[in-house]
């Protein structure tokens, strides 16, 4: 059975991949700078961004099945949020009463 080589992208870093993989451990085998800590999808360390399909992955619970790009750089959620109060403390600092989600 043949292997099918693919590439991963991770932060514009190419990485070669073997279809089935294990994602983490295909990266961390080629020295990629990975955080990760239980390998087993509870503690969410492995967490990266599929550019691509534009959703978060545990890389400990991925199989590669196709090339990708990937970024460590979990892109947040924007919130508005409403001052509902300003307290000046001195030249330099404030506090601010928000309501937000």
């Amino acid at each position: 059975m043949d292997s099918q080589s693919l590439t991963i992208e991770l932060d514009d870093e190419p990485f070669e991949a073997v279809l089935g993989d294990n994602l983490l451990s295909s990266l961390l085998s080629q020295g990629a700078d990975v955080r990760y800590g239980c390998c087993a999808g509870v503690c969410g360390a492995c967490c990266l961004y599929d550019t691509s399909n534009g959703e978060s992955i545990l890389s400990c619970q991925t199989a590669i099945s196709s090339s990708m790009s990937l970024t460590r750089q979990i892109p947040a959620e924007t919130s508005t949020f409403s001052v509902l109060n300003t307290l000046s403390f001195n030249g330099d600092s404030i506090e601010l009463t928000l309501l937000g989600p």
